[in-house]
């Protein structure tokens, strides 16, 4: 989030999406309304570039990044729960993994 916050992306995550513009809006209904969508694409754009694929696949297709980090968030708690040691790797690797699963939840908020 705090890189959507430096690019200036975080609108759509602050505030919820306005009610249908119409001819009647003004200026100023329409201008949010356009920013918060631009806000909205291009968070689920920057998003979905830092996911790693193996989590991206597993992901619904969301129309609201709100959304889609619940979305995400259940899967890394999913992942995180259900994770055991199977010996393949060496233990402090499994550590590794988890730790930075749960780094990566608490960083979502």
């Amino acid at each position: 989030m705090f890189h959507l916050g430096i690019l200036n992306l975080d609108l759509a995550l602050l505030i919820d999406k306005s009610a249908v513009i119409t001819e009647t809006s003004n200026s100023e209904q329409q201008a949010l309304s356009k920013s918060w969508e631009r806000s909205n694409i291009l968070s689920i754009m920057f998003i979905r570039m830092c996911i790693t694929n193996n989590i991206k696949s597993m992901l619904p297709q969301i129309e609201n990044v709100k959304g889609y980090f619940k979305s995400l968030g259940g899967r890394l708690i999913t992942k995180l729960t259900t994770m055991k040691f199977d010996g393949s790797h060496g233990m402090n690797e499994h550590v590794l993994e988890m730790t930075t699963l749960a780094a990566r939840l608490k960083s979502l908020g």
